[in-house]
């Protein structure tokens, strides 16, 4: 198998989900600022950009701490944002080149998502794009208590595969999953530069 974004012969490919292999930033950058809006909290879109690969009640706390809104019902917040960015998930498109390589992979060796949002967003996107059915194991921010930059999701992902993580690598596009990916001790590739 050979992709300009494989690393070497991994035995598993881990994929972050939101703007790894799916183009969702500004959905969910439009759903966490009218969300947030209904709560009396304005922020940048920057400001949100810079903290994505974060799980959504993480950036919610960050955001609202940061803009002197203790008062704000994070909850409602997460959940609003979640009720819109699921209503336009077909408004979603897939980022080729990253999905092809899950397609050029996919059966050859084992497949996975590791992912800031929740299991039933997750799901749901894939599907949107058509990806779904080609991952093996997909584990979300509803699957571990600590998320990234914590390796928790990835190594997660390297168990439910059942593969070394030293031979698993991951695709990112933020830096907190970047992170993850070092201290999980795995190859890994900032997809960035090729979007």
């Amino acid at each position: 198998m050979f992709h300009p974004l494989l690393k070497g012969k991994p035995e598993g490919l881990i994929f972050d989900l939101d703007g790894t292999l799916i183009d969702s930033l500004e959905l969910n950058w439009k759903a966490m600022d009218e969300a947030l809006r209904e709560e009396g909290v304005t922020v940048e879109r920057q400001e949100f950009i810079d903290l994505t690969g974060r799980s959504i009640e993480e950036i919610t706390d960050i955001l609202v701490n940061r803009h002197g809104h203790p008062e704000a019902n994070r909850a409602s917040i997460v959940a609003r944002k979640r009720e819109i960015a699921n209503s336009h998930a077909d408004d979603v498109v897939e980022h080729k080149i990253v999905a092809d390589v899950a397609r050029l992979c996919h059966g050859k060796i084992p497949l996975a998502v590791g992912t800031g949002a929740d299991a039933h967003r997750a799901r749901l996107m894939l599907k949107s794009t058509g990806l779904l059915d080609l991952f093996d194991c997909i584990v979300s921010a509803d699957d571990v208590d600590n998320h990234k930059p914590h390796p928790d999701t990835f190594l997660r992902c390297a168990e439910l595969m059942g593969v070394d993580p030293s031979k698993c690598q991951v695709f990112e596009d933020g830096d907190p999953g970047l992170e993850a990916a070092k201290r999980a001790g795995m190859a890994y590739i900032d997809v960035r530069p090729y979007l």
